[in-house]
């Protein structure tokens, strides 16, 4: 027992030692070390290990860190952060030659004493331990370290050790967890345990496990498995909590046609209509075990183009990925691939030379079954070896022609050479200088074949040269004069022996013998540029003389080229460097590298005009054949040189225009040559003075970069402590077989200024070995200016003062309330808050007369208070309270107030709308406006139980019951596409309109109220969101142009102008801009996504932004995303994250914590989406492009994301893109299980489609059949003048009644039908006249809808009556309201089935004789009890009742009356 308890003692004691600050279980020779400059970590806290004897110093030194200053104990610099570093370890001790082993702790900052508290050691430890975890434990703790992080500077003693008590729970909870009570997992296929298949499972932070012989104990929890079984391998997953199998069906069938499987270097050229793909199509080989080889040139690079089927039988539609390393890049490639395409394929598989790749093609298929099955097809790209030229020479060295020109593609040549020849030297260039090339054979005897073999490390080529040695026959050729030489060709170009003589004092003989049965060709020339040709074949030329005469005289008469364009005002743009003269031949021009295309102006009397050069292009389609281009001359226009040059890429090349005229069957031609010369460009260069962007000012005052202008000045504060320049090259297509573009910048990009008022030069030079005389230097001159600090008081609290350098427009953040402002720069300023009039203005620093410092703000004056080192002021500035406008109506609700209903973003209500197309009807479509673009119908929204949209200049509030018009406003203008909806708070609406303008109306009336126009403009695409009376949105210019994100109070500041104008509160500008981006807005931060800066859409430039919402301040981004962010960001609270798409086809998740963008996932959709998510129930909802955007059935789908898993559960297939967002309703879920989502196909005719859907689904399993496709349920198809494109999310009201437009300019309302007409509250009379006509006052109209929704319609509906008379009592009452809807057939779904119209009758009364209070025609007892009733007050008759019951007419009903009643019954009397 005492043994037990000493155990238990030491036990526990060892346990309390390792919790302490730097006390492990087991000792080890290490300290934690930790770094913080500027309010941040520069080194998280992590173990310095040292070794016995060794000091804090050398411990140091050890490191990976570099400590600038350390060996001389003033340390400025660490890990390239400057700062007033203090140090001390746990002790508060700070020398640096003390041993490491006596401390525990070692502590660098910019506090005045850097001693760690007993709290942040502990949280040191924790980060320290946490970092030396393996990944999964570091993944499972990393919201808890990522606080820990973000917090960790400026820490008290109790906040750390709460944070690392955390911290150490989290990583202990999940190790607890790895270590707990584990499960068996067995995988079965078919029934057999999957015993040989290569199985891992992963849990959500990454740990690996490996099944043996497919079996494996897991801890409880939630994994991912993937196993694979040689090419073929299933993906998904699964939860344990107890014992679990996994059942698997493999496929056992190829799901690819393997048979149609081909493979091209090219989609074909632009002259090959018919034959597209065939023009350099690769032969694929013989397929065995899903693997085949291609053999591909050396000389090929670049993209793989793959036309590629799937197996039929396949029941659901999967994808194809092409899997590789990129060959230039290095970089692991997957691209999505879309079958039957043969314009798409797999970029850098391949490049110019020995080395090969190989591409895995892995087709995909979600199975209902709720597995991802694969199957991998391998194609090893194999390379062959070619050689770049071959020459032929004979005994005597003279070079012999091939009858074809060499093509290092085509083997078989054929020399035709004299019979003299007795021997021939080959010489072979190879491609790849590794090669090996062997020739065998050389002696000529007879027809002669020689072999020229080249190899590579595993390939060989042969070449076949066949000799064919001929009878050789004379020939000669006398020239005119002495200056002429003549050549002769054959028809490969190959220049033939001769032997020349002088003829006379003034001519030449040159003498030939040729081999007969060849076509050759002789060119004479005089002084390079004048030539007279002519063919000729032995045949008809041997044994004679001809004489050949060259004209001397010049042609051209003018000669002019231009850049930009073809029509006559960019004629001569492009100068030659001396003027034109006939008799100059030979020219140089200098384009420059952002321009590539030149046009030619020719004037001559020539009967022939061309241009000739070889073609610069990125492929083999077209680099380096020779084009020839027809010159007419005097043309107005130009005539283009295409492929001549590349658009930033700097290849220089050579032009020839060629005059010529035939005299006697000889052509006589002139040449004259210009050599096109390149002047190297930045594409951009910015300055930023201490993190500020800096304005760029050309020397004519001009503002911004020029990539012509190379000379610029910027001025800083004379107090600035470096300036960071920047520049970006041109960034153009890769010429065939070059590796890289090759620019290169030479300069300075750091410039530490000096503290004077002296100015400063700095220098970038951009060269380029492609153009070795065009390099450009750009200068910056740094001017100086003494900085001016203005404080600010303002009243009221809260309010916002947002300011912008006047020319860069780039916004100043203060230091407290202060700004530092630069002399000679003026600043745009606003002050806002809502609920108050804003204050706008510009501030400029100056001089007065006086030269005193001063700042001024229009007329107003603040002095400066000036010393050495710049000066001082202080401005008070108070905003006025708004007037109240008492015309709007602040309590006014709104069903659907904005773009997507809510303040998540989400498009989630639980209206019952329909899903069955028999249940279903188009109520009414309206057209309002016209065409698709700014006279259009806008997307609606529900405002105070009425639609809001707009088309045109003119917004409308439109009945939902009828569509007609209730009310009209006038706006300022229009807008660009009438996509984006009005937005609806406090009793106003806001429209965005062209030119980047906001609208506000006063929602009742329809009155204008103010106007925001963005200085930058632009399109206004962006949803409107609203918060806290402040609204949010974007704009767009162009693909790659500057545009605004704004922030703008809604306060109507003031009431008696309709269109006062409005300030942004702040705004941030981005390249590229915002298109169909809206914002989510909490009451901290904003969030919304960017273009991406590219005229691509699919570059990784885009970006996430993170604002502080109220004063626009960048928190945090994410960076690098795929292609233009094109939806709106939606925030789903179960899951605590916020969604999007982007145009490069990807689906994000990410969530916020501690003001940071933490956990961002994505995921891959196949194609490009703008469509913003629809979440729940951890699903995700979204539209996806096809490879065709407008080709019918190319792949578009309504896409099924698992969030949990973070991948798609399921594709299903649209005939359309479904481009816009979706709409779920919940209504059905607690009866069925499902979720609706309904989406618009952007195609003709525009369908409403409704995708079914619950947890754990992976199949689309309610269908409706078109043509070969199963797609997404037809729930309705617009016919007729409605049938039209579809860019707008549905939208709904509470009876489930779907609003929406399209681009036939029609507004429309669609929902569940109405299955009865009643009428559920009488009219005040029932009871009439022979004669008298029927009045409805009073009556109540129900409709009852098939979802079982009721509606009062009574003002909708059409009544039909007659005068009512003893023969017709009978009223009609009908809803006209209704056209037409879908109806099933099968699967298959007919369309524009009218739809019935909704009837119900009222039966009324003709009025009998006098006591007949019942009205049944009979004077009965039955009349004279109600008489009573009535009297003793047991019974109310109306009014018609009354006047029959007072048979006496004396004004009462009393007991007189119905004593009377029974007296006429008495005797008998009645009126039947």
């Amino acid at each position: 027992m005492k043994v037990k308890k000493v155990l238990s003692f030491l036990l526990v004691l060892t346990m309390v030692l390792g919790m302490l600050p730097g006390v492990s279980a087991l000792q080890e020779s290490r300290f934690v070390l930790v770094v913080e400059s500027g309010g941040k970590l520069v080194i998280a806290p992590e173990y310095v290990s040292y070794a016995d004897g060794d000091t804090i110093r050398q411990a140091l030194l050890k490191t990976s860190h570099e400590f600038v200053g350390l060996e001389d104990d003033w340390i400025m610099e660490i890990d390239g952060v400057g700062g007033n570093y203090t140090r001390a370890d746990q002790n508060g001790g700070y020398d640096l030659n003390t041993p490491a082993s006596e401390i525990t702790h070692f502590r660098f900052s910019e506090d005045t004493d850097s001693k760690p508290s007993t709290g942040l050691m502990t949280l040191m430890t924790a980060m320290a331990d946490y970092a030396a975890k393996s990944a999964d434990v570091r993944s499972a703790a990393k919201a808890e370290y990522d606080t820990a992080f973000s917090q960790f500077v400026g820490l008290d003693s109790a906040s750390a050790l709460l944070l690392a008590q955390e911290l150490n729970a989290a990583v202990k909870s999940y190790e607890d967890a790895l270590t707990g009570k584990h499960y068996g997992v067995t995988f079965t296929d078919a029934g057999t345990v999957c015993a040989d298949m290569e199985i891992t499972v992963q849990n959500p932070y990454g740990k690996v496990w490996t099944a043996d012989q497919g079996a494996l104990e897991l801890p409880a929890g939630d994994y991912t498995f993937c196993a694979v079984d040689t090419d073929t391998r299933a993906e998904g997953s699964f939860t344990v909590d107890s014992a679990e199998s996994i059942v698997l069906t493999m496929p056992q069938t190829d799901l690819l046609k393997t048979d149609a499987f081909r493979l091209s270097g090219s989609y074909g050229s632009e002259t090959n209509e018919e034959n597209k793909f065939t023009d350099e199509e690769f032969s694929v080989g013989a397929w065995e075990n899903r693997t085949a080889t291609v053999s591909v040139f050396d000389s090929f690079n670049g993209t793989v183009y793959a036309n590629v089927f799937y197996d039929e039988s396949l029941t659901v539609l999967p994808t194809l990925t092409a899997i590789y390393t990129g060959a230039n890049s290095g970089e692991e490639k997957a691209a999505v691939i879309p079958f039957e395409s043969l314009t798409s394929g797999a970029a850098d598989v391949l490049k110019r030379g020995a080395e090969g790749n190989s591409v895995i093609y892995r087709i995909s298929a979600a199975m209902p079954d709720g597995i991802t099955y694969s199957q991998d097809y391998t194609v090893h790209f194999v390379r062959i070896p070619t050689l770049t030229s071959i020459t032929v020479t004979d005994q005597r060295g003279v070079g012999q022609a091939a009858t074809v020109p060499f093509d290092g593609r085509i083997s078989d040549y054929s020399y035709k050479v004299l019979d003299t020849v007795t021997s021939v030297q080959v010489d072979a260039t190879a491609l790849d200088e590794g090669y090996e090339v062997e020739v065998i054979g050389g002696a000529v005897s007879g027809e002669t074949v020689i072999e020229v073999i080249v190899r590579s490390a595993d390939r060989e080529n042969r070449y076949r040269l066949t000799i064919l040695p001929g009878e050789g026959k004379a020939l000669s050729f006398v020239t005119d004069r002495a200056d002429v030489t003549v050549e002769v060709v054959n028809r490969n170009g190959q220049v033939m022996p001769c032997e020349k003589f002088r003829e006379g004092t003034d001519k030449n003989r040159y003498q030939y013998t040729l081999v007969p049965g060849e076509t050759y060709r002789y060119i004479a020339t005089s002084g390079e540029f004048y030539h007279t040709a002519d063919e000729f074949t032995m045949e008809e030329a041997a044994d004679s003389t001809i004489a050949v005469s060259v004209p001397r005289e010049d042609w051209l008469d003018a000669l002019a080229l231009g850049f930009g364009g073809q029509s006559a005002r960019y004629k001569d743009t492009l100068k030659l460097d001396t003027a034109f003269d006939p008799a100059d031949h030979a020219y140089t021009a200098v384009l420059v590298d952002t321009e590539h295309i030149p046009y030619v102006w020719v004037e001559t009397e020539a009967e022939r005009a061309v241009a000739i050069y070889d073609q610069i292009f990125s492929s083999s389609l077209y680099h380096g054949l020779e084009k020839t281009v027809e010159l007419t001359s005097g043309k107005t226009t130009g005539e283009k040189l295409a492929r001549f040059l590349m658009d930033e890429n700097p290849h220089e090349n050579t032009v020839t225009i060629r005059l010529s005229r035939e005299a006697d069957g000889v052509t006589c031609y002139q040449d004259y040559v210009i050599d096109v010369r390149r002047q190297l460009t930045l594409e951009a260069m910015t300055a930023q003075c201490d993190g500020l962007s800096m304005t760029l000012v050309q020397p004519e005052g001009k503002t911004g970069f020029d990539p012509d202008t190379t000379e610029y000045t910027v001025t800083v504060s004379m107090a600035a402590r470096e300036l960071k320049l920047g520049y970006a090259t041109p960034n153009g297509s890769r010429c065939y077989g070059e590796e890289s573009i090759g620019y290169t910048v030479e300069g300075d990009t750091l410039i530490e200024l000096d503290g004077t008022i002296e100015t400063q030069t700095a220098a970038l030079t951009v060269t380029n070995p492609k153009a070795p005389n065009g390099s450009t230097t750009y200068t910056l001159n740094i001017l100086k200016s003494p900085p001016v600090l203005a404080t600010f008081e303002i009243q009221p609290e809260g309010a916002l003062l947002s300011m912008y350098e006047s020319l860069s427009g780039q916004r100043l953040w203060p230091d407290g309330d202060t700004f530092s402002l630069c002399e000679g720069y003026s600043y745009r300023y606003v002050l806002s808050k809502a609920g108050f009039a804003a204050k706008t203005g510009t501030l400029s620093v100056t001089r007065d007369d006086t030269d005193a410092l001063v700042v001024t703000d229009g007329e107003v004056v603040y002095p400066v208070t000036e010393s050495g080192e710049g000066g001082a002021v202080k401005i008070c500035w108070a905003l006025a309270e708004a007037p109240v406008n008492d015309t709007i109506d602040h309590e006014m609700t709104a069903l659907w107030p904005n773009f997507r209903g809510n303040d998540e973003n989400n498009g989630v209500t639980d209206a019952p709308i329909p899903y069955a197309a028999e249940d279903s009807c188009l109520y009414w479509a309206n057209q309002i406006g016209e065409g698709f673009d700014a006279d259009a119908v806008g997307s609606p929204i529900l405002v105070d139980g009425d639609i809001i949209t707009y088309a045109g200049d003119t917004i409308y509030r439109i009945d939902t019951v009828s569509g007609a018009i209730k009310c009209t406003g006038k706006m300022d203008h229009k807008s660009s596409f009438s996509i984006t909806p009005p937005t609806f708070a406090e009793g106003m609406v806001f429209v965005a309109l062209s030119s980047g303008t906001v609208q506000a109306f006063n929602a009742e009336t329809l009155e204008s109220l103010w106007l925001y126009q963005d200085p930058l403009g632009g399109q206004p695409n962006c949803p409107l969101t609203i918060r806290d009376g402040y609204l949010y949105t974007g704009f767009w210019n162009s693909e790659t142009g500057d545009a605004n994100f704004v922030c703008m109070s809604v306060t109507d500041e003031n009431p008696d102008q309709e269109k006062e104008p409005k300030a942004a509160s702040w705004y941030h500008t981005a390249k590229g801009g915002y298109y169909w981006a809206g914002a989510y807005v909490s009451d901290d931060f904003v969030l919304v996504g960017t273009d991406d800066g590219t005229n691509y859409g699919d570059s990784q430039t885009s970006r996430l932004l993170m604002f502080d919402r109220h004063s626009g301040r960048l928190l945090d981004s994410c960076d690098g995303l795929d292609g233009d962010i094109r939806s709106t960001v939606v925030y789903d609270a179960d899951t605590d994250a916020y969604y999007f798409t982007s145009k490069g086809g990807s689906f994000y998740g990410v969530r916020v914590d501690a003001g940071q963008l933490t956990d961002l996932w994505s995921t891959e959709l196949g194609g490009n989406s703008t469509s913003s998510p629809s979440v729940y129930n951890g699903r995700a909802y979204v539209g996806v492009a096809g490879s065709g955007q407008f080709a019918a059935y190319s792949g578009h789908s309504i896409q099924v994301i698992d969030l949990k898993n973070k991948s798609v559960a399921y594709a299903a297939e649209t005939q359309g893109y479904p481009q816009t967002s979706g709409l779920l309703t919940t209504s059905y879920e607690e009866e069925s299980g499902y979720v609706y989502i309904y989406f618009f196909d952007n195609m003709t005719p525009g369908k409403l489609r409704v995708l079914r859907d619950k947890p754990g689904q992976t199949h689309l399993d309610y269908v409706t059949t078109e043509g070969k496709s199963s797609t997404v349920y037809t729930l309705f198809t617009p016919t007729g003048d409605q049938a039209q494109y579809a860019i707008c999310s549905p939208i709904t009201d509470e009876y489930g009644t779907v609003y929406f437009k399209n681009d036939s300019a029609h507004l429309m309302a669609f929902g569940s039908k109405i299955v009865s007409l009643d009428v559920t509250v009488n009219p005040d009379q029932m009871i009439y006249q022979e004669g008298e006509q029927f009045d409805p006052d009073g009556m109540t109209v129900t409709a009852t809808y098939a979802n079982g929704k009721t509606r009062d319609v009574t003002a909708y509906v059409t009544i039909v009556a007659d005068p009512i008379t003893q023969d017709n009592t009978t009223v009609t009452i009908s809803f006209h309201h209704v056209m037409y809807h879908n109806q099933e057939e099968g699967t298959s779904m007919v369309s524009g089935v009218a739809s019935v119209t909704p009837v119900t009758t009222l039966e009324v009364k003709l009025a009998g004789v006098e006591g007949d209070v019942n009205g049944d025609g009979i004077l009965s007892k039955e009349d004279a009890k109600l008489i009573v009733k009535h009297y003793n007050e047991l019974l109310e008759l109306n009014v018609e009742e009354l006047e029959i019951a007072d048979v006496n007419a004396d004004g009462v009903v009393d007991i007189l009356d119905a004593n009377i009643v029974y007296g006429w019954i008495n005797l008998g009397r009645n009126d039947e």
